[in-house]
């Protein structure tokens, strides 16, 4: 990957705002994290005001899967630990993404009119693309193990340690293979991030729609 531009690595768990079930990280020229969406927005705007990208990951399903056989479409995506992407929390968190991701994009868009989006690696590494999309799958069963102990006030709150562990294993996915791969099977999807990028006019390439962005898995720490 070209180191210039530097890239910034940011993750968010999505939750309800109301009951303080949002946490989010940001790894880049400042290494904090918070649970607050606004002051979130400004941590990637400071890093994008000094010529960082940002590779932005969501803790939720950002695609779904695209089946023949009827009695399989609901079913686990290929690889999927735990809870399926529309079962219990799954489908539940899957709506809350649909909203935040989107509020999200908007807010960066409002403010820097020249961001371009997309979930494909090659594109962020030619610096096609500013904002690189990638899921965090953050679980107590699989996925490496990453420390959050250089974060001293993480303790206690569970979903800001969640988008620690998802930011810090993409960050170390990035200094070591990039995101060339997904942690998930491949299969065939509709891509409902790319329809978030598509829509707020950070995307415009139709084909992202049938495309998985990379899933990076961390074990919750």
């Amino acid at each position: 990957m070209s180191s210039d531009p530097a890239t910034t690595v940011a993750c968010l768990d999505v939750g309800s705002v109301k009951r303080n079930s949002v946490g989010w990280a940001v790894l880049g020229s400042r290494r904090i994290h918070g649970g607050d969406l606004q002051h979130f927005i400004g941590a990637l705007d400071a890093e994008i005001n000094q010529g960082r990208k940002i590779a932005l990951g969501f803790e939720c399903p950002l695609y779904v899967p695209r089946r023949t056989d009827p009695i399989n479409l609901t079913r686990k995506r290929f690889g999927e630990i735990g809870v399926n992407w529309c079962g219990g929390p799954g489908g539940s968190v899957l709506a809350t993404g649909l909203v935040q991701v989107r509020w999200v994009l908007d807010r960066l868009l409002e403010k820097h009119q020249q961001l371009r989006g997309t979930t494909r690696w090659a594109e962020f590494c030619k610096n096609e693309a500013t904002i690189l999309i990638w899921e965090a799958f953050v679980t107590s069963q699989v996925g490496p193990k990453v420390s959050v102990c250089e974060f001293r006030h993480s303790r206690g709150k569970p979903h800001e340690r969640d988008a620690l562990a998802g930011a810090l294993a993409c960050e170390i996915r990035i200094g070591t293979i990039g995101l060339t791969t997904s942690d998930l099977g491949i299969e065939d999807s509709v891509s409902l991030v790319a329809l978030q990028l598509i829509a707020s006019g950070l995307a415009s390439d139709l084909t992202l729609l049938n495309e998985q962005c990379a899933v990076v898995m961390a074990r919750k720490p």
